[in-house]
């Protein structure tokens, strides 16, 4: 019997992803490189094309026929840069094909990735303050403005709520006059520390990580006051019409609307004296003024009289003028600051 020899033709065995890695969770826009291992009996794995796919949704637990084909990308080798479109869950994928047209589509790895939201972040800006001492501290009273328009989001989304909780001091509480929608107005009512905490949240929902502003409001000031004309020793003639004027009140930054009435607890005095001879009485309160200017009409002192006229503000904190008082001073200076003075006196000589 003739020898014969039997030729078998290998099998081939289609290639299989073993295993593909990359990053777990990502923002949106955010982009990445995934890689796959494959495993080849009779290729060398290097050279055996990948096609990938990506679909918005779970990895299906049954791999077979799961996935279509219409969603693979064109052939392309081991790695994958993608960029994740929008939030949400993903699948990535892989399927390998040999030099032979050989592949099987449940022989495949599956990657699971969740596009997550990044969080906004808060910002604080004062957009409305009273000056600041050089001490670092604000007036007291003064009126604030907390903003958070400066609040962003890294993915560009819109910022849908601003959420304030005022920390300190106790009892502060949002100025709803005069406030825009999303900021934070208060006036400092009292001395002290301030601080107040801002979160705000996207239009997708995620909340930022919360920021706080501090600052801090310094004790209570006497009044500074301004008058016209300067309070020095003026000459007039009996038939002039003289008119001394309160201009401007500086306490801790509270406008001043002129007397009789109690502004912000002001309280302004008007006094007058008439000198005779060297000697002086006391000084009595004009009852009478109705405006932050008194006149005095021409005829009502003559020569020789010499006449004083006082003018004292005094604020929301009692405060003791006896050194003023005892030294008869014409202008009453209860601190060191410069031109500041709570009293002051004009000598008005008649010729």
């Amino acid at each position: 019997m003739a020898g014969c020899l039997l030729y078998v033709d290998p099998v081939n065995e289609a290639p299989e992803v073993l295993r593909i890695t990359g990053p777990q969770t990502m923002v949106r826009g955010q982009e990445a490189t995934f890689t796959a291992t494959v495993h080849d009996a009779n290729q060398n794995p290097e050279t055996v094309p990948l096609a990938w796919g990506v679909v918005a949704r779970d990895c299906p637990a049954d791999l077979d026929g799961a996935l279509s084909v219409s969603e693979l990308m064109p052939p392309s080798g081991a790695t994958l840069r993608w960029r994740a479109p929008s939030l949400g869950t993903f699948c990535v994928f892989a399927i390998a094909t040999d030099d032979r047209g050989a592949r099987t589509y449940s022989r495949h790895a599956l990657a699971f990735v969740v596009v997550e939201n990044q969080k906004p972040v808060a910002n604080i800006e004062l957009t409305g303050k009273p000056p600041m001492g050089p001490d670092g501290r604000y007036q007291l009273h003064g009126a604030f403005t907390a903003s958070g328009a400066k609040s962003e989001d890294p993915e560009r989304d819109a910022i849908k709520t601003y959420s304030w909780r005022p920390l300190r001091p106790a009892g502060l509480v949002r100025r709803t006059t005069m406030c825009p929608a999303n900021d934070f107005c208060f006036d400092a009512a009292v001395p002290g520390e301030y601080e107040l905490e801002l979160v705000v949240e996207d239009d997708v929902g995620t909340a930022s990580e919360p920021v706080r502003l501090s600052l801090t409001v310094a004790d209570d000031q006497p009044p500074c006051i301004d008058v016209r004309p300067p309070p020095i020793t003026i000459h007039r003639s009996s038939e002039d019409l003289v008119t001394l004027s309160l201009e401007r009140v500086d306490d801790d930054g509270d406008p001043y609307k002129g007397p009789p009435q109690p502004i912000n607890q002001q309280y302004v005095t008007w006094k007058f004296r008439k000198v005779h001879q060297g000697t002086t009485v006391e000084f009595d309160r004009f009852t009478e003024v109705r405006e932050r200017h008194i006149t005095i009409p021409p005829g009502t002192y003559r020569f020789p009289d010499v006449v004083q006229v006082r003018v004292q503000v005094t604020d929301r904190v009692a405060r003791s003028f006896s050194a003023c008082e005892a030294a008869d001073v014409a202008s009453c200076q209860l601190d060191a600051r410069p031109n500041c003075y709570q009293w002051r006196t004009w000598t008005i000589e008649y010729r």
